[in-house]
């Protein structure tokens, strides 16, 4: 009757179809880009608190077990980690600080470790500025005090 505007149901006309795929062309990739980011920063959380885990661990193995070697104590906190093949590109440090032999004693056991992290998120980004690196590391470390 009147042109009020109002469209009944099942009478979309083509333009307004057409107006649809052009705001799902415009969201889709801001929609899956966060989705990713999501993903990523879930990813970022995880690695840093099994590093963090392992850390701890190895400070704990080195504070309890005062004639292991600092090296032993870095080979604790990798296998806390991950198993050896898929640990590749993880750093470990162990040191003991202070007096970890007298009863009483208020020496430290520190341990840390360090990895690189890549966002895939990001990587989606390298066609439009290719070149650019996108890791950073994260590195978390633990203390513990010698149980003598």
């Amino acid at each position: 009757m009147g042109g009020l505007g109002i469209v009944r149901r099942g009478s979309v006309t083509r333009s307004q179809r057409g107006q649809s795929v052009v705001e799902l062309a415009i969201a889709l990739p801001v929609l899956l880009l966060t989705a990713l980011g999501t993903v990523d920063m879930g990813r970022a959380f995880f690695t840093y608190i099994t590093l963090r885990n392992a850390a701890s661990e190895a400070a704990l193995y080195g504070a309890r077990n005062l004639a292991v070697s600092a090296a032993t104590v870095q080979g604790r906190a990798l296998n806390e980690y991950l198993p050896a093949p898929y640990r590749a590109g993880t750093t470990a440090t162990a040191q003991r600080t202070g007096n970890c032999t007298a009863v009483g004693g208020t020496g430290l056991m520190s341990v840390g470790l360090s990895r690189q992290f890549s966002p895939i998120s990001l990587d989606v980004l390298d066609f439009v500025g290719p070149g650019g690196t996108w890791e950073f590391t994260i590195s978390p470390a633990a203390e513990a005090r010698c149980m003598t």
